[in-house]
């Protein structure tokens, strides 16, 4: 199995999750564990839906709300 580096980044409205140089979004934490156990699984086969457009139970309303989403720094 090979993995890419993955990073979660929380918003206001949900999780943006980075695998590589592509990214999803997310709208529950349900919907993100679940993508990311699939991905720790297997990689490969995680990757290749995502390259083709299945993501599954990602809603494009996530997508959406993630673009409206602020991020705030805190020190």
């Amino acid at each position: 199995m090979k993995y890419r580096n993955f990073s979660v980044t929380a918003g206001l409205r949900g999780f943006k999750v980075a695998i590589g140089c592509k990214e999803a979004y997310f709208s529950t934490v349900t919907e993100m564990e679940k993508a990311i156990h699939d991905y720790l699984e297997n990689p490969e086969e995680t990757e290749k839906k995502f390259l083709e457009g299945d993501q599954g139970d990602v809603s494009e309303s996530a997508t959406n709300a993630w673009a409206n989403t602020t991020f705030t720094r805190k020190d």
